[in-house]
This record gives structure tokens, C-alpha cells and sequence, in this order.
């Protein structure tokens, strides 16, 4: 059924008038949805470190360092205390800055390696290019 005219542009004045002022209709489940997913935020927020200093130098518990290839991380280097300013910029998790620092750590492990690769085959070459 249609409805009259009269009731039609009251609507669509009223809608101009929400948008015009910022705000938006939302269905109820999608309020609810919102409404979640602000409270995970809230709680995933509430479980990171205060300050930047909170967030532990560590590699993720299944990061293996090869045989015979000897690796330390530096805390108080300056890469470190960047790093640990991201993350906290970023929000990102104690398990997403050990993932963080794993990339890193990878990288610094794969230096000596290559670096006795580079007189072998120009296979090995590519790999550590």
C-alpha cells in the first residue's frame, strides 16, 4: 500500500534534517552490532600495555633460530624503542609486536647466512638477494 504524499515528504524532511545534524538511522541489530563490536574494542584496548615501555622484546615461542647462527635482541637499541612507540601508536598486541619482532629478527638471523651463500651458486645468491 502506498503511502499518502503528506506522510512521505515528512519523512524525507526528516531524514534531510537527521543528516544534515550527523546522525544515522540504524536498524536494532545493527545498533547491537555496534554496540559489540565497540565493547570488544573496549576490551581488547583494556589489555594492552599502558605505555610503550609495557611491551616486552620477545620472540613469539615458535621462532627458531638455525643451528650454529647466534641472535640477541638489544631492548635498549633505538630500533627497539621505535618499534615499541608503533605498536602502542598502532594498538597492537603483545603477540602482534612479538610477530613484529620476529620479522625483524628473521631478517637479522638471514645476514651471516647469505653472506656465506654469496660465493656459491647464483641460486643461493637469489635467495639472499
Amino acid at each position: 500500500m502506498r503511502a499518502c504524499f503528506a506522510c512521505w515528504f515528512a519523512r524525507r524532511r526528516s531524514n534531510r534534517r537527521t543528516a544534515e545534524r550527523g546522525r544515522h538511522e540504524v536498524t536494532e541489530a545493527e545498533a547491537r552490532g555496534l554496540a559489540e563490536r565497540a565493547a570488544l574494542e573496549q576490551s581488547r584496548r583494556a589489555t594492552l600495555p599502558a605505555d610503550a615501555n609495557g611491551y616486552k622484546l620477545e620472540l613469539p615461542k615458535d621462532f627458531q633460530i638455525p643451528q650454529g647462527v647466534e641472535f640477541k635482541l638489544d631492548p635498549n637499541s633505538e630500533a627497539a624503542r621505535l618499534a615499541r612507540d608503533f605498536a602502542h601508536e598502532a594498538g597492537l598486541s603483545q603477540e602482534q609486536f612479538s610477530k613484529l619482532v620476529s620479522i625483524y629478527a628473521a631478517e637479522r638471523v638471514a645476514e651471516p647466512i647469505c653472506a656465506s651463500r654469496k660465493s656459491t651458486s647464483s641460486a643461493s645468491k637469489a635467495r639472499c638477494a
